[in-house]
């Protein structure tokens, strides 16, 4: 979906709900992928989000979109900072990182379950079925810090990275493929993967990550402007 129909959903949801109304299922979902793209979007959904509802700002009564999280308090956030050209590239980029594990992370999950229907939460100690679990990066290294890592280490940001559409389920790839092979290899060395239930991996408080402190690389990784196949 392109930016101007992405900022035209938000402003349609937005103007379609009453004041201190929740977002519907299908909305919330859809919110939540904009909240992802903003740059506060850590301090943001903080201990987790609950839900998000319409608000009218106070001082100047426009309307905004407010996050509640799972601990009761409020956060308003703009879906059009959100929508702003870096902050999108920056989710793609992420995205792409998280695509290149994927097999890794389910690997984890066939080896951790094999043939036992249940296992215990990392997080809760209860059991665990397979529908019900996620696969966890346990803190501090999460996902997020391990791509963090990896690329402070090779003098790398955020903004440098270029992706490719895969034309595959997978969405979107590194077009520098002998960086993605040295991103697998890193995830596969410093990944501390762990089973836990879908409901308390959700809950977890975030671990902040500074993005900004790469921004002082001025390297790209990549020239090529083809699509994947």
């Amino acid at each position: 979906m392109k930016k101007t129909e992405l900022l035209n959903r938000a402003k349609s949801i937005l103007n379609r709900y009453a004041l201190n109304e929740t977002l519907g299922v299908l909305d919330f979902d859809f919110m939540m992928g904009i909240l992802e793209c903003h740059p506060e979007a850590e301090k943001k959904i903080g201990c987790g989000v609950a839900s998000i509802v319409v608000s009218r700002e106070e001082v100047f009564g426009t309307r905004h979109f407010e996050i509640i999280r799972t601990d009761g308090s409020r956060e308003d956030f703009s879906y059009i900072k959100s929508l702003q050209k870096d902050n999108l590239h920056h989710k793609d980029v992420i995205k792409a990182f998280r695509w290149a594990v994927i097999p890794q992370v389910k690997a984890f999950k066939n080896t951790a379950y094999g043939n036992k229907d249940y296992v215990r939460c990392a997080i809760t100690n209860l059991n665990v079925r397979q529908s019900d679990c996620h696969i966890d990066h346990q803190p501090p290294s999460t996902f997020d810090a391990l791509v963090f890592g990896f690329l402070s280490s090779r003098g790398l940001s955020i903004r440098n990275i270029e992706v490719a559409e895969t034309g595959t389920v997978a969405g979107l790839t590194l077009k520098d493929q002998p960086l993605l092979q040295e991103w697998q290899n890193y995830h596969a060395m410093n990944a501390r993967l762990r089973v836990t239930l879908n409901k308390a991996n959700l809950g977890q408080s975030k671990v902040f990550v500074d993005w900004s402190k790469l921004e002082k690389t001025g390297e790209t990784v990549s020239t090529k402007n083809e699509t994947c196949k």
